[in-house]
Formats: C-alpha cells, structure tokens, sequence
C-alpha cells in the first residue's frame, strides 16, 4: 500500500487570515442568557465555496438529488415531542444495545437479508452502472470524456482496483464495473464517535481520462441534504485532495495520489466528530466556548440530517448496495433508535450511549469540564432538534421494523404508554 502523507491527509480546511475575532459576530450567535436558541441558525450563514473541477460549461451536478426532501421528511408538523419524549424516558439503554456484525457467524441459511449481508464483499466488480451519476450524456461534454482509454491509463485504473481490494478499510465497500473501468461507486460508514455514526454515505466516482494527472470526479449522494461543510446539496464533495478546495499545495493532489486516499481522508477528515470546525476560518475557535458550544449545536442539526439520509438509504438503495444497505441497518437498527433516545434524553451527539442515571453520575463526578457541562445542560433542549429528531424517530422506527430490526422494545414501550394514556382519557 502506498502509505498516505500526513499533509494529504491533514485537516482540509484554511484559516483565513480576515476572519472576525468573534465567532459571535461571525454566526450571529445569540447571547448565553437566551436558553432556547434553534440550533438550526447556526449554520444560516455559511456560503458555497467555488465551483468545481470541470469545464463552466458543465454543470454536472445538476440532477434529481437537488430536488430537497422530495420523501416529506422535512414535514414536522405532527410531531409531539412530549408524548415521544416521556414514550420511551424509562427505557433501559443498556439492554442489547451492540449488536456486534461478526455475531453473524449462526445466521438462518433461510434468511435471505442475512445471507447475502454476511457474504457482501468489501470490494467487488458488478456489471450495471445505469444509476451511477456520471453513467450520463452530460458527461460527454467533460473535457477528454469518450476518449479511447490509453494502455497507460487502464493500467493505472486496474493498479487502483488492487490497492482498494487489498487495503479497503473496514468500514468502506466498493463497486468497481466491468465495461466501464472510468466508474467506482463507494459506500462509507459514519464512524463511531461522530454525529454520522451508523449511516451510510454513497459517492459516484469518474476516473477522467487524463487520471492520474488529474484527479478523480467525487459527486456526493446527498439528497438534496447539506449535513456538512465539505458535503453540499448538489453533490461536489470539498476536499483539497480533489482540487475543489484550495488547500495548501502539498495537501493537493498529485500523480502519485490514489482512490483509496481520497475515500479515506472523506471518512476521517469529513465525517469526523466536531464538522463545524471544517468550515474555513472556524479552527481558530477550537477549545474555545463560544466554537464547542456551537459545535455541539451543529452536530445537532448534522445527526437528524444523517437520520434523514438513512431513511432515504433505506427507501431507495444505490444499485449493487440493496442487500448491504437492508442487512446493515437490520443489524444497527436498535443501536440507532437506542441513540436517538438518548440524544432525546440529553446525551451529547455521537457519544456513547449509557443509561441517563449513569450519564447524570458521569456529570457529577465531575468528568466532563464544568463549561462544557453547563453548555450542554443550559442548551440541551432545542425545540427545533427535538420536534425533528422526534420526527424522524417514528420515520426510522417503521422503516427499520419493516426491514427486520430487533425493534420490539420500543413498539412494546409505545403500547403500554398509549394504553396507559387512553385508560388516563377515559377516566377524565
């Protein structure tokens, strides 16, 4: 494996030298003493970066995934947040919260979902791009698209596939395709610790045909959902690696750069714990209160955000990702839910879930600093997170219970409570 430098894969952001001394002034935050702040301001104000690495002409970009939350998600209008908040406030989030994938090992042969999950390689050729973004017309107005490919290129592309085969990551799958070697499609899982933990992030990849003098073409899968600063609703994924972001020059991509540096600074560089601070110019406010504090409301936002993707996920698989998607959310679904509740409950986004006692205890052993356990408590309750996480919550619950997750305990918690509630009304 040709080993990453540390400049390639260093932060990919720049701190620009006009940023404003207060972060404050900068996102408009409001003062300390306004307690129900919407953590969804925040992030009002950030600006897209330039435009991508191909001919003006050419918006390839321009698809159906601009079209936003075209599912209706976005629709929280019907929504109690108090009745799914007190729903599940006594349920034990300890109880069967992993649910570890090599525990696969005793899987029913009869299970198809399970069978074809276990055995889904982490890299592997598959025949049919129709779905892919760049399989289009457009595409042909890219600069040498359509071109006969050089033995030196098909070398070049086939030496990737070797590296991707050997040294993949266990969290990131590829699918390469047998009459178009200029195609990969890429599938990312949200690392743990972080507000994307447990979703998956599909990228379309187009090798042009002047790579590797050139970089790689990266478009996003996003829905129409802006969950980070590097991601943006139309797909261009910002990354100095890319040339769509102008980072320092050693962090730029060169000849001897490869696919699998590229998938691996997106895993760690962008769907990392604190995305706030990817924003140009929000480094400097790293370790400060005013910037964790705004992170922390960021990852907020950036959680119901990844919620939505998984649904979207769930809803309509990329092609040769069916089985994949359907198994691993079968096998995640209750630690996904369980996090949700705890998140409804007061823990910190992307933090390990334990029982509420057991976090309440955390903060008076004094284990958390005591400005960020104050931050955390005084905003801990925003109307607008709430009224989307609830939403989402009850979106996930019936899609995850239809795709064959262990999502007893919550439909159990939800019947003895509206029972509970119905026998209340009739009383009165």
């Amino acid at each position: 494996m040709e080993e990453s430098s540390s400049s390639e894969l260093s932060r990919d952001v720049s701190v620009n030298a006009s940023t404003s001394t207060s972060l404050k002034d900068e996102i408009n935050i409001p003062s300390e003493n306004k307690d129900d702040v919407e953590s969804d301001e925040l992030y009002s104000s950030f600006k897209d970066f330039g435009v991508p690495n191909v001919p003006d002409d050419v918006d390839y970009y321009d698809d159906e995934d601009d079209l936003f939350d075209e599912y209706g998600y976005h629709d929280e209008s019907n929504c109690d947040i108090d009745d799914i908040v007190t729903m599940f406030e006594d349920i034990d989030l300890s109880t069967g919260l992993e649910v570890a994938f090599n525990d696969l090992d005793a899987v029913n042969q009869n299970d198809e979902i399970a069978v074809k999950f276990k055995s889904f390689k982490k890299f592997d050729s598959v025949s049919d791009p129709s779905d892919h973004h760049f399989c289009s017309p457009e595409l042909l107005k890219i600069k040498g698209a359509g071109m006969e490919p050089t033995k030196k290129w098909t070398r070049r592309i086939q030496h990737e596939w070797r590296l991707l085969e050997k040294h993949l990551p266990e969290t990131i799958y590829v699918r390469v395709y047998e009459g178009r070697l200029d195609l990969l499609r890429a599938a990312i899982v949200g690392p743990t610790g972080t507000p994307y933990h447990d979703g998956l992030f599909f990228f379309d990849i187009y090798f042009p045909t002047f790579y590797p003098s050139v970089p790689p073409m990266v478009h996003y899968h996003s829905r129409g959902l802006r969950l980070n600063p590097n991601l943006y609703g139309c797909g261009k994924v910002c990354l100095s690696l890319l040339n769509t972001w102008n980072g320092d020059k050693s962090e730029n991509w060169r000849a001897g750069s490869t696919m699998l540096q590229v998938l691996v600074s997106i895993q760690a560089l962008i769907l990392n714990e604190k995305p706030f601070f990817n924003e140009p110019g929000y480094e400097t406010f790293v370790n400060t209160t005013e910037g964790e504090w705004s992170s922390l409301c960021y990852n907020k936002t950036v959680f119901v955000l990844s919620c939505k993707t998984m649904l979207y996920s769930l809803q309509s698989p990329p092609k040769h990702f069916e089985s994949f998607v359907a198994g691993h959310f079968r096998y995640r679904g209750r630690a996904i839910l369980m996090a949700c509740i705890a998140y409804l409950q007061g823990a910190q986004i992307g933090c390990p879930v334990v029982p509420k006692s057991e976090a309440v205890a955390r903060e008076d052993d004094g284990n958390l600093s005591t400005s960020e356990t104050k931050m955390e408590t005084r905003h801990r309750r925003y109307p607008t997170f709430l009224r989307g996480l609830c939403c989402v919550f009850e979106q996930l619950l019936m899609e995850l219970t239809l795709c064959g997750a262990d999502c007893q305990v919550f439909h159990s918690h939800k019947a003895k409570k509206e029972a509970a509630k119905a026998a209340s009304e009739q009383e009165n």
